[in-house]
């Protein structure tokens, strides 16, 4: 008697899945979950924040945003006033022989890589939570946190290299600093790519977690970025506001306050994180079969967490 193949169904259009994810969340989950593909949509939503990104700096002013970047770092309220002062005419200084689209191509390519971390790492430590509440029984986790070590040593390697080419080329070579770090970011997340992947294809369950975050943050991030996109082409250069702040999307923006410990509750109120999270939540549902409620305590625990963490430094270092 020949065995039964079950053939694994292609998967579907990601354009379609993201509009799905909208508009019929957890049916398009329970499509997902069949035929899981990671990537996809976490391109698609780069790529459209990469251009939202463009018409942003075209009419950025680089400088004073990131001279205000550094006086508003969190850590800067503990440094004396001289440091801050250097530190910021050191960054001018190397940067202003850079044209607008340098200072673009630059930070798109800190939010590429970024961004495939950021998503790889958030979904590794849900999944962990999902496999330690017996949600996910089946998942390799110790293997998915073995390829993050090894994604890791690719980042740490395409770091040293870029920070190299950037002590030798970036104050006096922008060009040639530019392309070195683009062949070295290109390189460094194919890499990062590759290993992921082969490693979500041989554990079905964590890829099919990857795919919760993917999709999820592609569904709301693409509105994001349209929005920052029609903002930015709707105001006057120079726009001098840093991109995560260029839309009114959190109470903080809608509601400020003069506490400085409300003010940070305000801020993480932001209606694009919650919506992230709120999907993420039901994709996870789908994924690990179990409660909404379990589903979305996991799911926001991270967010908690650094809510807490942005409070807490708030209020023991106020501004």
């Amino acid at each position: 008697m020949s065995e039964q193949v079950h053939e694994v169904p292609a998967p579907g259009n990601p354009i379609a899945r993201i509009v799905g994810v909208l508009t019929a969340p957890t049916k398009t989950y329970q499509e997902i979950a069949k035929a899981p593909s990671w990537f996809p949509p976490l391109l698609i939503h780069l790529a459209v924040f990469l251009v939202a990104f463009a018409v942003y700096g075209s009419k950025a002013d680089w400088l004073g945003n990131m001279e205000d970047m550094i006086r508003n770092f969190p850590t800067s309220k503990l440094a004396p006033e001289e440091m801050i002062d250097k530190a910021v005419a050191d960054q001018v200084a190397v940067l202003k022989p850079y044209n607008w689209w340098q200072m673009t191509l630059m930070n798109s390519l800190n939010v590429a890589w970024g961004s495939v971390v950021f998503f790889h790492v958030l979904t590794l430590i849900l999944a962990s939570l999902f496999s330690i509440m017996g949600s996910a029984p089946t998942m390799r986790i110790g293997r998915a946190w073995l390829t993050f070590l090894l994604c890791l040593g690719v980042l740490i390697v395409g770091s040293v290299i870029n920070g190299v080419g950037q002590f030798v080329f970036q104050k006096d070579s922008p060009d040639t600093f530019l392309a070195l770090a683009t062949v070295c970011v290109v390189a460094m997340v194919g890499v990062y790519v590759f290993l992921l992947n082969r490693s979500v294809r041989r554990d079905p369950d964590f890829h099919r977690f990857l795919c919760s975050t993917t999709y999820s943050a592609a569904a709301v991030f693409i509105i994001s970025s349209i929005a920052i996109a029609a903002v930015s082409a709707a105001t006057p250069a120079p726009i001098q506001v840093q991109v995560d702040a260029l839309v009114k999307s959190n109470l903080g923006a809608i509601a400020p306050s003069g506490n400085a410990i409300v003010q940070s509750l305000f801020s993480s109120l932001d209606i694009f994180w919650v919506g992230f999270y709120l999907l993420m939540a039901i994709g996870n549902r789908v994924m690990a079969k179990c409660s909404m409620g379990i589903a979305a305590s996991i799911t926001f625990l991270p967010w908690g967490l650094w809510v807490l963490i942005k409070l807490a430094w708030s209020a023991a270092v106020p501004s």
